[in-house]
């Protein structure tokens, strides 16, 4: 084996040279992940009843809600219901928001699983009044 400073530098080199690579593909791994599309939906609590901010859904109570196998979604959970209490529930899926009070918001983002079917969201305090549907295509 030589033991030259040449080696020597030759191997420092190497190793800072792998170092920076490491460090610069975990920085775009990173960067990817965060320009990942996702969709963001508004779901507001309000009157005893789940309503969505959007344009083709504005006053539908407890609207069927579609979303895609595979899709991000980020949802903005928001209670505007003055002295109740309302959570958000998507019990298939295993989520679930804090209890919020009035004017409290909550965001929760997931992946919608690819297997295709109806799922339902709901209020844990007001089931029977609170709950609507999921489709996932």
């Amino acid at each position: 084996m030589i033991n030259s400073p040449l080696m020597k530098n030759l191997g420092l080199i190497s190793v800072i040279l792998l170092v920076s690579i490491a460090g610069a593909l975990g920085l775009f791994i990173s960067f990817l992940q965060a320009k990942e599309p996702q969709r963001e939906v508004v779901i507001v609590a309000e009157d005893m009843s789940f309503t969505v901010s959007s344009q083709n859904m504005e006053g539908i109570k407890n609207p069927t809600l579609n979303f895609n196998s595979g899709e991000k979604i980020s949802i903005l959970f928001r209670n505007n219901d003055p002295g109740i209490r309302h959570d958000l529930v998507i019990g298939d899926l295993g989520i679930k928001t804090s209890i919020l009070s009035y004017g409290e918001f909550e965001r929760i983002t997931f992946r919608v699983p690819e297997n295709m079917g109806t799922k339902s969201y709901y209020c844990t305090f007001h089931k029977l009044m609170m709950e609507g549907i999921i489709v996932i295509e």
